[in-house]
């Protein structure tokens, strides 16, 4: 299990999240409105908590790391608007620009290049990248899924909303809410394509990987 520091309750919850830094360890925040956040060793198979954030970590929260910051950066979700940054090399955290509107449950981070491109979730079909480098919020693309869904009129986020960087300038992104619909978005041009269809609707706690072996 991993250790939170948190005596019995060491275990991931709702919306717990992980990150890698692409060498040896592993990072993992618990979830459930806990602020823990621990690191995993790989080549020494043993946890190490680190210090707690300053709010705790639920529905739509997101962990992800940047090598050249050696930090990392999440969304606190439960609609409380925060991001966070916690520096690793100082073992500290730090509030940064909130993103423009709430995000919750669905809410899906992925670096690419100096962006954290970043699904809102909570039921909207907001897209934002927020730049690393001067911390600043934009918003590239609308509706990114569409806007025909179930007789209703645009394609929301929501749980198992997903990012992953693929080849060259694209990025693949599924949009949770039990649906099976997977596009690909050009940065560059803020072209989106419809992809073929996910086998099955995608959910609570469901993430899109990529294999690049």
């Amino acid at each position: 299990n991993a250790d939170f520091c948190n005596g019995i309750n060491q275990s991931n919850y709702i919306d717990g999240g992980l990150a890698y830094d692409g060498i040896d360890t592993i990072y993992s925040i618990q979830g459930n409105n806990y602020p823990s956040l621990a690191k995993y060793s790989i080549s020494g198979d043993s946890w190490t908590p680190l210090k707690k954030a300053p709010v705790g970590f639920y529905n739509g929260a997101t962990l992800v790391y940047d090598a050249t910051t050696n930090a990392l950066y999440g969304l606190a979700g439960s609609s409380l608007g925060e991001f966070l940054k916690s520096n690793i090399g100082t073992n500290s955290w730090a509030e940064l620009q909130d993103p423009p509107l709430l995000h919750g449950y669905g809410a899906a981070q992925r670096i690419i290049g100096r962006y954290i491109y970043t699904l809102r979730g909570n039921n909207t079909t907001t897209f934002w990248k927020y730049n690393i480098d001067t911390g600043l919020w934009t918003k590239p693309v609308m509706d990114v899924f569409g806007q025909n869904y179930a007789g209703i009129i645009y394609r929301p986020t929501s749980n198992g909303a997903s990012i992953i960087q693929g080849n060259g300038n694209y990025i693949y992104a599924s949009r949770g809410n039990a649906d099976n619909l997977f596009i690909r978005y050009e940065r560059t041009t803020g072209e989106v394509e419809a992809m073929a269809d996910i086998p099955h609707g995608m959910h609570v706690q469901q993430r899109i990987v990529i294999d690049r072996t």
